[in-house]
C-alpha cells in the first residue's frame, strides 16, 4: 500500500511528498479518532440521559393518571353507594308508608263491616292526628260516643305513642283511645289491654272486633245511664272512666 501522497501548497504552488506513516500524521489521525469517539460518547450519554428523563416523565405521568383514575373510580363507587343507600331508605320509607296506609284501610274495613250503623271517619293525608275515628251510634241513629284509633306497624312498641295519642285527642275529644299495633308491649299479655287510659290491641281482625265490641257496649251503657238519670257530661265521663277501670281489673 502506497504511503506517500502529493500535497500542493495553495500559496506557492510547490508540490511536496507526505509520508502517511509519519508520526505527525498518525498522531493527527489518533487525535481525530479520539475526538470522534469522545463526541460520540458525549452524545450517547446525552441521548441516554434525555431518554431516561423522558421515560421517567412518562412513568410519573402514567402513575399520576393511574392514581387520578383510581381516585375517580373510588369517588364514583362512593357516590353510587350513597345514592343506593338513599334509594333503599326511600323505598323502605315508601314501603312502610304504603303498609301503614293498607293497615289503616283494613282497620276501617273491619270497623265498617262489623258496625255498619256507626260512622268511620278517616283522618285525611297531611293532617296531624290519629288515623281514624269511629262514631258510635244507637239503634235510632243518635251518636253516643266516639273511639279514636291510631295504627302502628313497627318491630317494637313505643310508650311515646300513648302520649302522642292523648295529645291528638285534645283536639279530637273522643271518649276512648285505641292503639292498633303489630307488636304488643312485652309486659302486656293477651291480645289487648289498657295502659294509662289508652287501649292497646294487636292488629288481628278478631281481636279488634272483640275490643271494639266491648268498648262500644261500655259507651252504650253509659249513654243509657245518662239518659235515664239525666247526668251531666262530667259525671258521664267519670262513669265511663269507672267502668273502664273495672273492666281493666277483670282482665
Amino acid at each position: 500500500m502506497e504511503t506517500n501522497v502529493k500535497w500542493k501548497c495553495k500559496s506557492c504552488g510547490t508540490e511536496n511528498d507526505i509520508d502517511l506513516n509519519d508520526s505527525i500524521i498518525q498522531d493527527f489521525r489518533n487525535s481525530i479518532k479520539k475526538d470522534v469517539e469522545t463526541e460520540y460518547k458525549r452524545r450517547e450519554e446525552e441521548f441516554s440521559a434525555q431518554l431516561e428523563r423522558a421515560t421517567n416523565e412518562i412513568r410519573e405521568q402514567t402513575r399520576n393518571e393511574s392514581l387520578l383514575t383510581i381516585k375517580g373510580k373510588e369517588k364514583l363507587i362512593s357516590d353510587l353507594k350513597d345514592q343506593l343507600t338513599k334509594v333503599r331508605e326511600k323505598l323502605e320509607n315508601n314501603s312502610q308508608q304504603l303498609i301503614g296506609e293498607v293497615q289503616e284501610l283494613e282497620l276501617e274495613s273491619i270497623l265498617e263491616d262489623t258496625f255498619p250503623t256507626d260512622h268511620v271517619k278517616p283522618v285525611g293525608k297531611g293532617i296531624r292526628g290519629a288515623d281514624c275515628t269511629l262514631h258510635v251510634r244507637s239503634n235510632n241513629g243518635t251518636e253516643i260516643g266516639s273511639i279514636l284509633f291510631e295504627c302502628k306497624r313497627v318491630k317494637s312498641f313505643s310508650e311515646d305513642w300513648i302520649t302522642k295519642l292523648k295529645t291528638d285527642n285534645l283536639q279530637a275529644k273522643c271518649n276512648v283511645m285505641v292503639i292498633i299495633t303489630a307488636v304488643m308491649p312485652k309486659d302486656m299479655p293477651g291480645k289487648f289491654g289498657l295502659r294509662d287510659g289508652v287501649w292497646i290491641c294487636v292488629f288481628e281482625p278478631e281481636a279488634i272486633r272483640q275490643l271494639v265490641l266491648t268498648l262500644r257496649y261500655g259507651l252504650l251503657k253509659v249513654f243509657e245511664i245518662v239518659q235515664n238519670q239525666k247526668l251531666s257530661g262530667t259525671k258521664a265521663e267519670k262513669l265511663y272512666e269507672f267502668l273502664t277501670i273495672e273492666y281493666e281489673k277483670l282482665m
